[in-house]
């Protein structure tokens, strides 16, 4: 891993893309463990550190930050930025690197060490990072806080790191899986003991009701086991021919009253003829329910959301599109797991389309958002043949 040869002055959307050289980044390290203390104590804490320098590149890092990320040698770290330690799919869409993209504007790993140099104090962030892992697509999350400190006329930072994971995960599970299954099963109950007093003749609408419920839950179990599975990459797929029209329709069927509730059209406009693609059923169905369901979300009161297809030579385009428009915030980290605008705890479903997709469904994921069209998200995937 040759991180010391990204050198020089480059143009940036966010934080400073100025380096210090290899001979400078290594004085500095040289320094750093002139430190007994350092060296002999702070190298082994229970937790993950490291020291960047002014320029956030890396001049020391304890033992367990080391086989966390899988280096055998500090020599192999120094010279780099987070980022780039870290594998973040972002920390090369700039010529500068690690803090230098658009995306790194929400970056809490570079918010933290860019706002405890304002402050002259601790800063703590949570960072959301999506990994580039031998090309698997893995998320992760840590809360990391930083601290200014100046050593032999030499200004660094020491930064410590927490893996949470892990504790995302459970947090996710209980402020939203069992909360929905919890709604979902009282309902059920209620429908089941208005039947069971006989409170009305026909109780034929209030089973209706009950069924709908009991699938809905159903669904929502399968969904949280299919994505564990996914993320653990033992989901196994079932790839038949589908027509995408009769696909379509299908998730356009399940999701018309709740559009009509919000007084939301669904407006389906198949020009081309119907295609097939082959694909996991099930899979492609998640995919395409997030997006309108998501899309209806977005939505207010009379607009209208357009779902529809292209082909071009040997691919299919599904796209839903509606008139609301994301905020940069929004934009800027939409397929992040854990980042949501409907509060903590949330965050799978756009993480789990573009995880679905292109990990499983041989596709790729792609949207807009911009006025005056709206936000606009694309689901390719190859045709039959």
């Amino acid at each position: 891993m040759d991180v010391m040869s990204k050198n020089g002055n480059k143009q940036t959307k966010f934080a400073s893309a100025e380096r210090a050289s290899a001979a400078e980044v290594m004085r500095q390290k040289e320094n750093i463990e002139a430190s007994d203390f350092l060296d002999a104590v702070m190298a082994r804490t229970p937790f993950m550190f490291f020291i960047l320098n002014d320029q956030r590149q890396v001049v020391y890092s304890n033992h367990m930050l080391m086989g966390h990320l899988g280096f055998d040698e500090m020599n192999d770290m120094v010279g780099a930025r987070t980022g780039e330690l870290f594998r973040c799919i972002h920390s090369d869409e700039e010529p500068g690197g690690c803090g230098t993209s658009e995306n790194c504007r929400y970056c809490g790993a570079v918010q933290a060490v860019l706002e405890s140099k304002k402050q002259d104090d601790l800063v703590i962030r949570d960072c959301r990072l999506t990994l580039d892992i031998d090309g698997k697509m893995v998320p992760a999350i840590y809360e990391v806080s930083s601290k200014p400190f100046t050593w032999i006329k030499d200004n660094y930072f020491i930064v410590t790191l927490e893996d949470r994971s892990a504790n995302l995960r459970k947090e996710q599970l209980e402020k939203t899986f069992f909360h929905d299954i919890r709604n979902k099963a009282g309902t059920v109950q209620g429908f089941l003991n208005l039947i069971r007093n006989k409170q009305h003749e026909d109780n034929s609408q209030f089973l209706d009701l009950a069924t709908k419920g009991i699938k809905e839950l159903l669904e929502d179990i399968e969904y949280q086991d299919i994505l564990i599975r996914a993320e653990s990459g033992d989901l196994k797929m079932n790839k038949t021919a589908i027509s995408v029209q009769d696909m379509l329709t299908s998730v356009l069927r399940e999701y018309h009253v709740m559009a009509m509730h919000r007084d939301i059209q669904l407006q389906s406009d198949f020009k081309e003829d119907d295609v097939l693609v082959k694909t996991d059923s099930v899979l492609l169905k998640r995919v395409l329910a997030n997006l309108i369901k998501n899309a209806i979300e977005a939505s207010v009161e009379g607009d209208t959301i357009n779902i529809t297809y292209t082909t071009d030579n040997d691919t299919v385009d599904l796209v839903v599109q509606n008139p609301a428009v994301m905020k940069e915030e929004t934009r800027l980290q939409v397929f992040k797991k854990s980042f949501s605008t409907k509060g903590e705890g949330r965050g799978i479903g756009t993480y789990s389309i573009k995880l679905f997709t292109e990990e499983y469904l041989d596709g790729k994921v792609s949207f807009t958002s911009e006025a005056p069209h709206g936000t606009e998200f694309r689901i390719t995937l190859p045709l039959e043949k």
